[in-house]
C-alpha cells in the first residue's frame, strides 16, 4: 500500500542524499506528487524539455531510444529517472514508457527541485 511505498522513497532519499537529516527527507518528501500510469503509457518523449525527475516505486518501465539501433533499457521499482537532465538543463535523451499494468511514480518538479538547491 501507499505506506510501504513512502518507506520505500525516503530510503531513496536516504540514499540520494546521504548527509540529510531526518527532517530534510520528510520535507523532501512532501515535495513530491504521486502519479499513476498504466501500460503503454508515455512517461515523456525524447527531445522534449527535462522539467522533472521521478522515482519509480512500483511498476516497470522502459527507456528507449529513437534512433536506428533503437537501444532499449527496462528500469525496476527504486530508480530514478531524469535527475541527468534536470541537474544540466539538457532534453530528454530518451523515450520511457510503462511496461507493467501499471506504475506507480513520484515526481519533483524543476520548481520545487530548485527550492532545494537554493
Amino acid at each position: 500500500g501507499q505506506m510501504m511505498e513512502e518507506r520505500g522513497v525516503k530510503l531513496f532519499l536516504e540514499t540520494l542524499c546521504p548527509g540529510a537529516t531526518p527532517e530534510d527527507i520528510t520535507h523532501l518528501c512532501s515535495l513530491l506528487s504521486r502519479e499513476k500510469y498504466h501500460l503503454g503509457d508515455i512517461i515523456w518523449e525524447q527531445g522534449s524539455a527535462s522539467n522533472n525527475l521521478k522515482l519509480l516505486v512500483c511498476g516497470s518501465l522502459i527507456s528507449s531510444l529513437d534512433d536506428e539501433n533503437g537501444a532499449t533499457e527496462t528500469i525496476y521499482p527504486g530508480s530514478t529517472i531524469g535527475e541527468l537532465g534536470l541537474i544540466n538543463g539538457t532534453e530528454r535523451l530518451t523515450t520511457v514508457k510503462v511496461l507493467s499494468d501499471e506504475a506507480v511514480l513520484y515526481n519533483l518538479s524543476r520548481e520545487k527541485w530548485e527550492t532545494l538547491i537554493h
